[in-house]
């Protein structure tokens, strides 16, 4: 008898944490909704990578900020001889795709910058991004980061 209840017990607490871990995600979805619905909001990123290598970078200084139609940020590229990737210019074909079943964000947009890139954002229930961007003349470089709460 006494198992029994030692059973109980600790499956209803495993049931309750997880229910804390999934009000949580809930709770990060809905804002970071808001947050792209509004078209103003901030990633900041500490991971880059290329499709060969990745390396961490610095989440201070690799921030994009998306306002309206226009987008601000220089991103690290993988290679340390490569130049920055810039990411200010004004967003074209923005589209948005929520997801609440999975609680995921999917965004796409042209970006008119220096180059003309095809930018595709996912924004995860936990509110971890994975943005990826690519050009004609550069191939497509992946940025991991975080939405920031507002």
């Amino acid at each position: 008898m006494r198992y029994s209840i030692l059973f109980v017990f600790i499956g209803l607490t495993m049931v309750m944490q997880g229910q804390d871990r999934l009000d949580k995600f809930e709770l990060t979805y809905q804002n970071s909704k808001k947050q792209i619905n509004s078209q103003e909001y901030t990633i900041n990123f500490n991971m880059v990578y290329d499709g060969r290598n990745r390396e961490k970078i610095d989440k201070n200084s690799n921030v994009l900020i998306v306002n309206g139609l226009s987008s601000k940020g220089q991103l690290k590229s993988v290679l340390q001889n490569k130049s920055d990737i810039d990411l200010n210019g004004s967003i074209e074909n923005y589209k948005v795709k929520f997801d609440d079943a999975t609680k995921h964000i999917n965004i796409s947009y042209d970006l008119n910058s220096s180059s003309l890139y095809k930018v595709q954002m996912a924004i995860k229930a936990n509110g971890n991004v994975i943005l990826s961007a690519s050009s004609d003349s550069d191939s497509p470089i992946t940025w991991i980061g975080r939405l920031r709460s507002n």
